[in-house]
């Protein structure tokens, strides 16, 4: 089987790394290749999202694909077996070696702990991965190769990351192995074919410059999304579970609100929610777009619908906050309350305590307080919920503990110019209040 793509991921790296350095550490990488800390449970992620997008994306599937057409759908071509000179633990992509050496320079270079060097190869009926672990002494930590039909190529990324976080002693964060469930093989190559298009069109350039007004029509006709668009729902038309192609939609959806290229992701929405009719994900970010053009009725109908397909808990208690916010906007303040008061039943989050505290302000002060002092006890360091708990503690004559709010408040919001002088000038008010 035939080494086609190479990529080095940096692992652990500190806060400090600057984002250009991630040029330094090999060929191939993906876009957010630099994960800044030590969190696993964001590595695992990381890895899922990432790397499954780089084998869909810039590995060896779509390299086939091209191989496939140019030669008449016959086998593809066998890179150069590997030289004696090769060391043990190395990795080849065409003439291009990396020795665990070179793999631990990378990682040196952008202060990483870890790098994961990952060979992807491919032939007609199948796919391969390879995953090397070096740190930056030099030392193989992990060395894992995982095959399977074409079919089931997106699973590889889950099985690797359950590998790689067991190595590194993460159990508990660790993923279970994924099924055997393999999808029709053309629908990956969509997936592959889409997911290059929208990179393309992510990195055409912008051409709103005068001096290249003449350029503009080519460009912006380089950054139209459709096409990739159209592939990946090909995709999931083929292999409805194919959960990539729809991350991949989904996240463009979202970089693109407000953008020239909206009706296009509001097409691809609207076609998504026909294929995949019970995706609260998907019905939430239709209901985006639909607020973005002032279709109100039109997102509460989406979100009611995604909130009955929920699974409850934090997801749920979210459809509901955005459903308070819709009630909010018309007015229905009731339905807003009755939105929240549900949310903070199903998830004891502060913004939601928040929320809901200042909706009470008005008409159940006692109420507000107790929401307000919930709030604040969840996110003791939120400036503005000490100051609207301040606040709401003056209303009540507590002048005593809203002053010590206020304090807290003015020392919690240095970073935020407008609050700070809020939080001042209720503390001098206040402080006024107590002399005789």
């Amino acid at each position: 089987m035939s080494l086609r793509r190479l990529a080095l991921l940096p692992i652990a790296v500190s806060a400090e790394a600057p984002d250009d350095s991630l040029e330094q550490a090999g060929s191939g990488l993906p876009d957010s290749g630099l994960l800044a800390g030590s969190d696993r449970a964001a590595l695992a992620e990381w890895i899922n999202s990432d790397l499954a997008q780089w084998l869909a994306s810039s590995g060896a599937l779509e390299v086939l694909r091209i191989e496939l057409e140019d030669s008449g759908g016959g086998d593809a071509q066998e890179d150069a077996a590997p030289s004696d000179a090769e060391g043990e633990g190395d990795l080849r992509e065409g003439e291009e070696l990396f020795s665990l050496e070179s793999i631990a320079e990378a990682a040196r270079a952008v202060n990483a702990d870890l790098v994961l060097a990952c060979a992807l190869a491919a032939d007609p009926n199948a796919v391969e991965l390879t995953g090397l672990l070096v740190d930056a002494s030099g030392e193989e930590r992990l060395r894992l190769t995982l095959g399977g039909a074409l079919g089931a190529a997106h699973l590889l990324a889950q099985r690797l990351t359950r590998e790689l976080l067991l190595s590194l002693g993460e159990d508990g964060s660790a993923p279970e192995p994924a099924g055997d469930e393999q999808v029709d093989a053309a629908a990956l190559l969509a997936l592959c074919r889409g997911a290059r298009a929208l990179a393309d069109a992510a990195r055409a350039p912008e051409s709103d410059d005068a001096q290249t007004l003449a350029q503009s029509g080519r460009a912006r006709s380089l950054r139209d999304p459709s096409t990739g668009i159209a592939e990946l729902l090909e995709a999931i038309t083929l292999a409805p579970s194919l959960v990539a192609a729809r991350d991949l939609l989904l996240r463009g959806a979202e970089e693109a609100a407000r953008g020239a290229w909206m009706p296009s992701w509001l097409s691809a929405l609207e076609r998504l929610t026909l294929l995949l009719p019970g995706d609260v994900d998907v019905l939430a970010a239709l209901a985006d777009y639909r607020l973005l053009h002032d279709d109100h009725d039109g997102a509460h109908e989406l979100l009611l619908q995604a909130r009955d397909l929920a699974d409850g808990g934090d997801e749920e208690a979210q459809l509901l906050a955005r459903l308070a916010s819709l009630a909010e906007h018309a007015r229905r303040y009731d339905e807003a309350e009755q939105h929240l008061r549900a949310a903070t039943r199903l998830a004891d989050d502060p913004e939601l305590h928040l929320r809901l505290g200042l909706l009470l302000a008005a008409h159940d002060p006692a109420e507000s307080v107790r929401s307000l002092q919930r709030a604040v006890v969840l996110a003791p360091d939120h400036a503005g919920g000490r100051l609207a708990l301040a606040r709401q503690l003056r209303a009540q004559g507590e002048l005593g503990r809203a002053a010590t709010e206020a304090a807290r408040a003015v020392q919690l919001s240095q970073g935020d110019p407008s609050l700070a002088q809020s939080a001042a000038a209720l503390l001098r008010e206040l402080i006024e209040s107590a002399q005789p």
